[in-house]
């Protein structure tokens, strides 16, 4: 029973994370395409941007149509939910995005590439 309650506390914890990374995307898109994202996303699902690795398009209305590849890796979970919650601290996205190449400099996976900033 305590290890049905652990893994429920932990499917809780990541359901969490989704909704909170999916709301936060669609007005951070300047930030997104800027913050250089550590994994292999972009080769294997042939994204432009870091943002279409969320977001499928924008209609016209304004409203945008989710891409379900945020619920698949974990490592653009890791990156764009501490990004856009430091954005909202008022960070500059040169400070983001310097933070998140601080933090993953040495990782196994090459960074996505991304305009200077």
């Amino acid at each position: 029973m305590d290890t049905l309650r652990k893994l429920s506390s932990l499917v809780l914890t990541y359901q969490n994370l989704i909704y909170y990374s999916y709301s936060s995307v669609a007005p951070h898109k300047e930030l997104l395409e800027n913050v250089l994202w550590y994994c292999c996303c972009g080769e294997a699902e042939f994204h432009k941007s870091k943002y279409d690795y969320f977001i499928h398009k924008n209609k016209k209305d304004g409203k945008a149509v989710r891409y379900d590849h945020r619920t698949k890796c974990g490592g653009c979970l890791k990156i764009a939910t501490p990004s856009t919650t430091n954005l909202r601290s008022r960070k500059l996205i040169k400070q983001i995005r310097q933070s998140m190449n601080e933090k993953y400099k040495n990782s196994y996976v090459k960074s996505t590439p991304a305009s200077e900033v």
